[in-house]
């Protein structure tokens, strides 16, 4: 799970996106991508799936 967090760390970092931009992409909030990304909860088996999917993150 923190290896998906980072990878979105690097991904926004490496896009020069902010929060609300990849929250957009994701189809979710940023308030969601806050939590995530800051560690406050935990990424849901759902939502990796999904991340993965749309950034094209392969594993």
């Amino acid at each position: 799970m923190e290896d998906l967090a980072k990878k979105l760390n690097d991904y926004i970092a490496e896009k020069g996106m902010k929060k609300y931009e990849l929250a957009r992409e994701l189809g979710t909030t940023e308030a969601n991508v806050s939590r995530w990304l800051n560690g406050k909860h935990k990424i849901s088996k759902a939502w990796q799936e999904l991340i993965k999917q749309r950034l094209k993150f392969n594993e």
